[in-house]
């Protein structure tokens, strides 16, 4: 999933090329939506802990 917005920031970094408005909200909204399945599977696991 976060494959494509590594590659988009590292084309910007590394050799000059432009991101577009378009890949820079989408890739905010895969990384939010990555944040939070990864914090909603911890809350499970600390939960099913106590």
């Amino acid at each position: 999933m976060g494959e494509p917005v590594l590659a988009i920031v590292l084309a910007y970094l590394l050799l000059g090329e432009t991101m577009s408005l378009f890949q820079l909200l989408g890739g905010i909204i895969t990384l939010l939506g990555m944040g939070m399945y990864f914090w909603s599977k911890s809350l499970k696991y600390n939960i099913q802990n106590k």
